[in-house]
């Protein structure tokens, strides 16, 4: 009987590749927030509070679409850990990502009440 699904030498690939696409959407996400902001600085407008509300979605949603990646690579990370130490160590990393996560959607949560 064969076994289908993932080697222990495709793990590092599918790790490496889910940290790329978390910081590519940090990198663009941030530039583009960057990019609205001096348009709001350049042509401000009678709600630039809620522009600015706006943005910080905008950025939250971003950055916790990144770190969802960021913690499948640690996930991932957890099948190939070769003692007790470092097995104890990601599992903290990924609790912690975990709380980022959670807060970020509670803020955005809370912003979208106020908007709307």
């Amino acid at each position: 009987m064969d076994y289908v699904g993932l080697n222990y030498t495709d793990t590092p690939i599918i790790e490496l590749l889910l940290y790329i696409f978390g910081l590519i959407v940090i990198v663009i996400s941030t530039f583009n927030g960057l990019i609205r902001s001096v348009r709001r600085l350049i042509n401000p407008t009678k709600q630039n509070e809620k522009v600015i509300s706006d943005l910080r979605i905008y950025l939250s949603e971003s950055y916790t679409l990144a770190l969802t990646f960021i913690l499948g690579a640690e996930i991932m990370k957890i099948f190939r850990i070769p003692n007790n130490y470092q097995l104890i160590r990601v599992t903290l990393l990924v609790l912690l990502r975990q709380l980022i996560v959670y807060f970020l959607d509670s803020d955005i949560i809370k912003l979208k009440k106020e908007i709307f």
